[in-house]
């Protein structure tokens, strides 16, 4: 027990004894008295010892108030903020807060009692520079576990509200209906009218309520003038319909559930951003043609509708610079992925990314289609997921019309195949910079500009092809032999190499030679590499501590 608690403890004892000792003793209850109104000896000595016991009662008060304040002295003096102008603790208990609420998970139902109210509670000095910095409550995370609890959410909100004043508002509303059986309407409507009230301040909005609950939540607001960031997340949400028709601002748009894109009425015109899931291709269209400032189109678990109509002519989109297609929740076949790739064109594609997950489809006829289409210079390309279906002479007929390529990501984890792996030893010796050319030699290598290069997957190349690579990547220039424009492919720009492979037997022994490229470049910084054995359960192998071979 600290020295506060002990202090604390002996305040509530003695405010107890006082309590239950009758130190007010009258003479009328002595009735062994011979002259009335006066006391025996016993009951004499009885009343002068409780009137002792109350001066030292009284004195112990004394003492403790005089402790209490001591204390609050002593921890003013030692507490650093103290000695700081309030505008600096204010902005250490800033940075604090959004520490915090950069960690906060809406989806999950652990909630962490931290933030403002814990700085608050540490002293009364951090309680009055807490609750004068508005900056402190304009993120708002509100997990309605049960409906026990509402009305205590209703006051803590309306109190949170009033101390971040006019600052823009990022909140965060979660209902697990899921682990308990939703009410009615009525419950929360008085959580909600708190947050209707302050709609002209949303700036971000996370909802992870049941759709149900939407129209009751907006009630009458239509308009969210600083609405900047939306983020919808429910298991299912079909029956659900989103009126915020009235948003000029807002500009990413993450919709994790299974919902119509025709139920929710936004301002798609200004949004640069979007996040979804399980779409139909037909929505991925008219998203594109309805927000003509997008930049980054991420989407996950398409579905094929035969009905819904497609464009007859692919569409240019000139803004759109990050492009990620996953379709591994999805119902769709390959020949889905292929519509979506051959009936647009974007021009300004930078970046680029496709997951098939666990099922097999490898678009290889698409992809160059649309990057040959479109002319743009792409500098980032990601393929993952069950990639058996495509081949190594497929990749590098893509990888060959790309030649603006910087990072490049494959993750071919499901196929085991040896016979025609996609990372291949001609792959490998394909985009190892040539640090030694000869000038009667020309080697038309891909991806004169790769800066960082990713694998994860089975082995199926040789350790030397590898270290041919590594070497390259790490050699600092040969005075005598420097490359010139003319000879892009003995440009060597590679910065990052990172390879994970797995392995189901035992692998092929590294030579010293291959060992040596590799542990320089790792030492450099360039290249990292581990290994995963007997479908992952035996652990990670360190390559670096093999010795001279791998058994």
């Amino acid at each position: 027990m600290s020295a506060s608690d002990s202090a604390e403890e002996l305040q509530r004892l003695i405010q107890g004894i006082l309590k239950a000792l009758p130190l007010d003793y009258s003479a009328e209850r002595c009735s062994d008295s011979t002259t009335p109104g006066r006391f025996c000896d016993p009951c004499m000595q009885l009343k002068a010892v409780n009137a002792n016991l109350c001066a030292h009662f009284e004195e112990i008060n004394k003492l403790l108030k005089i402790q209490a304040e001591a204390k609050q002295r002593v921890n003013q003096h030692h507490d650093p903020l103290s000695h700081l102008p309030v505008e600096i603790s204010s902005h250490i208990f800033s940075i604090y807060t959004e520490d915090v609420n950069s960690d906060f998970d809406p989806q999950s139902l652990v909630v962490q009692h931290s933030g403002p109210l814990l700085l608050g509670a540490v002293s009364q000095f951090w309680r009055q520079v807490a609750f004068s910095t508005p900056h402190l409550w304009n993120t708002i995370n509100i997990h309605i576990l049960s409906d026990s609890n509402l009305r205590t959410k209703v006051e803590l909100t309306k109190e949170w509200l009033a101390r971040s004043r006019q600052l823009p508002l990022h909140l965060s509303l979660g209902y697990p209906t899921w682990d308990c059986v939703e009410p009615g309407h009525d419950p929360l409507i008085p959580l909600f009218n708190e947050l209707q009230h302050v709609s002209p301040r949303w700036c971000t909005l996370v909802l992870g309520i049941s759709a149900g609950l939407y129209t009751t939540f907006f009630g009458k607001v239509t308009c969210a003038p600083t609405f900047e960031t939306f983020k919808l997340f429910e298991e299912e949400a079909e029956d659900g319909h989103f009126p915020l028709p009235h948003t000029p601002l807002l500009k990413h748009l993450d919709i994790q559930v299974s919902m119509p894109f025709s139920s929710i009425s936004i301002d798609w015109s200004n949004l640069t951003t979007i996040e979804a899931n399980k779409i139909l291709i037909g929505e991925y269209f008219d998203i594109l043609q309805l927000s003509e400032e997008l930049e980054s189109f991420r989407l996950c678990g398409l579905i094929r509708h035969p009905g819904y109509p497609l464009p007859t002519s692919p569409i240019t989109h000139l803004a759109l610079r990050e492009l990620y297609l996953n379709t591994n929740e999805s119902r769709m076949d390959p020949s889905g992925v292929v519509t979506m790739l051959d009936l647009v064109t974007f021009p300004s594609l930078e970046r680029f990314g496709y997951d098939s997950g666990s099922r097999t489809s490898f678009p290889n006829s698409a992809i160059p289609t649309i990057f040959n289409r479109s002319r743009c210079r792409l500098t980032h390309f990601d393929l993952c997921g069950d990639l058996r279906n495509g081949t190594t002479d497929d990749l590098i007929s893509i990888l060959s019309d790309l030649p603006t390529i910087t990072h490049f990501k494959l993750q071919d984890s499901y196929s085991r195949r040896l016979d025609d792996p996609l990372m291949s030893d001609i792959l490998l010796q394909r985009l190892t910079p040539i640090i030694r050319p000869n000038e009667f030699i020309h080697i038309d290598r891909l991806l004169p500009r790769l800066e960082s290069l990713e694998f994860q997957g089975y082995k199926a190349f040789s350790w030397s092809f590898l270290a041919s690579l590594v070497s390259a990547a790490n050699y600092d220039g040969d005075p005598n032999s420097r490359p010139t424009p003319e000879r892009p492919e003995c440009t060597n720009s590679i910065r990052r190499i990172f390879f994970e492979v797995y392995a189901e037997e035992e692998m092929e022994r590294i030579d010293a030679q291959s060992l040596a490229h590799f542990q320089g470049a790792h030492r450099a910084g360039i290249f990292h590499c581990q290994v995963l054995r007997g479908d992952f359960v035996g652990g990670i192998i360190d390559p670096f501590s093999w010795g001279d071979d791998l058994a």
